[in-house]
Formats: C-alpha cells, structure tokens, sequence
C-alpha cells in the first residue's frame, strides 16, 4: 500500500466530512439534496487542493475514483435516511457510511502502489521535496480525534445518553433533551475533552504510558460526586471516558505504524 496515498486520501475525507462543514449543514444535508452537492463540491476542490503538490499524470484515475466512490456513498446514504422512519439506526448508518469510506481510500491506495511509483516526493513550480510522511500521520491523529471523535460518539451512542443537566466533559457537544444550556458550557466540555485527548496522544509519544492513567484520574475528581450519587450518570461518564481513551490509542497505534 502506498502509505503517502493512504495520508492524502484519508486527509480529504476527514477534512471534508468533518471540518468543512457545520453541525447545521450536516443536519441539512440529509434532507436537501443541494447541501450535499455543496459537499460534493468540497470534496472535489480540497482533493485537488491536497494532492496539487504530489500530483502525477498516473493519479487522475485513482482521484477520479475516490471523488465518485465519495458522491455514490453519500447519495446512498441520503437516500436511505431520507426514507428512514426508525431515526435510532442513524448512528449505525453513520458507522457503516465512514467505514466505507475508509475502506475506499484503502482499496484505492493499495492498487494504485500496485500499478505505480510510490508518492514520495512533492513539487511546486521549481521546488521539490520528500513527502513529509511524519508531519502527515502527526496532522491526521489530532484531526481524527478531536470533532470526529466527538461526533462519533454522539451518533453511536445519543440514544442512551441520561436525561441529565450535567454536560459530559468528553462530548458535551451532545444536546441534552429538554434542557437549555449555554453555548460557552458546551464549548468548555469540548475543549476538556479535546485536550485531554491531546495529552494522551502525547503521552503516547513519549511512550509514557503508566501517565495515562493520572490524566482520567485527575478528570474523574472533578465529577467524583456526581458519580457517586448518580448510576446512570457515572455509567454514562465511564462509557465516554473509555470511548475516548479507546478511540485515541486506535487513531494513534494505526497512524503512527502505518
């Protein structure tokens, strides 16, 4: 598999899936068709912005692939959901929709390092360089488990959440049924699950593994009441708190041995 390929391809969609468009839009889209051709169209210039640098005559094909594999999926995807009566799947059509996706970028890099020269060297006008393989995995694992992560999490697991006026520091992104809660208690929870997440990963770096265990202790103190007096609550902090954990070290491990 050419790995360079992989990074590029995985880049585009985690860019365009998550970072290019609001929660709104992303609301939007399962229900008019004109934001997902907005996203299409997202697609199709941050691929060409991306690989602008690497490009070779023998891509087109491959990136060609890619974009079409991306319109087919989600326009499936829409039309699935906009006959959904049961919203409860959403999460596990969210689930199936980004693994197919990735199984895509897969596929595609691991045929194109079959019928072509590796991409492992990038040129602008009359510079050139090697492919910063490093800088790329670095960029991937903190793009991957920052709103991805969240967003995961509330499509897979929303159904279950508690009906409680306590945020989850993790993904208090989530909207709570019934309560109104200000825009600046939600973003202090994503922030405080984000940089937790961050220190993990450094933390992995360093190989300083036995240090992870301080970072979800120190968290579990803040909430060590609310825990105690609350089952649903501790249950639903401790899947959110084993999620991320799970959800980093996965990102890191295949990113970081790729």
């Amino acid at each position: 598999m050419d790995k360079n390929m992989f990074l590029i391809l995985l880049f585009v969609h985690i860019v365009g899936d998550f970072y290019l468009q609001t929660e709104n839009v992303a609301e939007k889209k399962k229900s008019h068709f004109s934001y997902l051709v907005l996203h299409f169209l997202s697609i199709i210039l941050l691929t060409i912005a991306s690989v602008f640098a690497f490009y070779k005559k023998e891509m087109l094909w491959y990136l060609a692939a890619f974009i079409i594999s991306h319109i087919l999926i989600d326009t499936i995807k829409y039309i699935i959901t906009s006959k959904m009566a049961n919203k409860n799947t959403s999460g596990r059509l969210y689930w199936i929709d980004q693994m197919l996706h990735i199984a895509v970028v897969l596929i595609i890099s691991i045929i194109y390092s079959a019928n072509n020269s590796l991409l492992d060297r990038w040129h602008i006008f009359s510079f050139s360089g090697n492919f910063p393989t490093d800088i790329a995995k670095y960029t991937l694992i903190v793009l991957m488990i920052l709103k991805p992560t969240n967003i995961t999490f509330r499509e897979l697991f929303s159904h279950i959440k508690p009906n409680s006026r306590e945020v989850n520091d993790d993904f208090n992104n989530l909207k709570i049924v019934g309560v109104s809660i200000k825009e600046e208690t939600y973003n202090i929870g994503k922030l405080v699950g984000n940089m937790e997440r961050l220190l993990v990963v450094i933390l992995l770096s360093l190989g300083q593994y036995t240090a992870i265990g301080l970072v979800f202790t120190a968290k579990s103190i803040t909430r060590y009441e609310k825990i105690t007096k609350d089952k649903v609550f501790a249950e639903y902090y401790l899947l959110g708190t084993l999620f991320s954990m799970l959800a980093t070290i996965i990102v890191f491990v295949a990113l970081y041995n790729l």
